[in-house]
């Protein structure tokens, strides 16, 4: 559906009200997508982005002990399920040296031998130890997914996407 998008958008915003019509156009009954979807421009470190019902991505700032903070602005209810759905955008500025941490919420919802699930709460935890370097970040989550689920096959799919703010990238690469 994105693929098929005929001119160039707006933004993220527009690109999502434009799928969530076309998959409520295709009639998915009693299925939805959440999604995520941002646009950053290197030059100016900004990043737009929106959300349709997706767990909201994680900033990490540099060095261990860096604090984190969600991006939850921009949500809005997953696609697929009202036509009239209009999605909104946010805008952020990212320092040199932070990492964008995006996940699927098999890894929020990883449960534990009780049924407890691991939380955004989790991963901010996973991550206080964390250099921010995008290798410490996924292992350092896949490993309190691991130790969270002791054992438990996981329920649903579990993936993490991690990128560093480079210090200088105004080289736009």
């Amino acid at each position: 559906i994105i693929h098929a998008y005929s001119t160039p958008p707006e933004g993220p915003a527009e690109v999502m009200n434009h799928v969530n019509v076309n998959l409520c156009g295709k009639r998915i009954e009693h299925s939805f997508v959440t999604a995520f979807f941002g646009v950053y421009h290197p030059t100016t470190r900004r990043l737009v982005y929106t959300r349709a019902g997706h767990e909201p991505p994680i900033v990490k700032n540099a060095g261990s002990g860096g604090p984190t903070h969600r991006l939850d602005g921009a949500g809005g209810i997953p696609l697929g399920i009202l036509e009239d759905t209009v999605y909104e955008e946010e805008e952020i500025v990212l320092e040199p040296g932070q990492t964008l941490v995006l996940y699927t919420d098999g890894i929020t919802e990883a449960r534990d031998p009780d049924g407890a699930m691991l939380g955004i709460e989790g991963i901010e935890q996973a991550l206080i130890e964390c250099s921010g370097e995008p290798d410490c970040v996924v292992n350092s989550i896949l490993a309190a997914v691991r130790s969270h689920e002791a054992g438990i096959r996981p329920g649903d799919d579990q993936t993490i996407v991690s990128l560093k703010v480079l210090e200088d990238d105004s080289s736009g690469h």
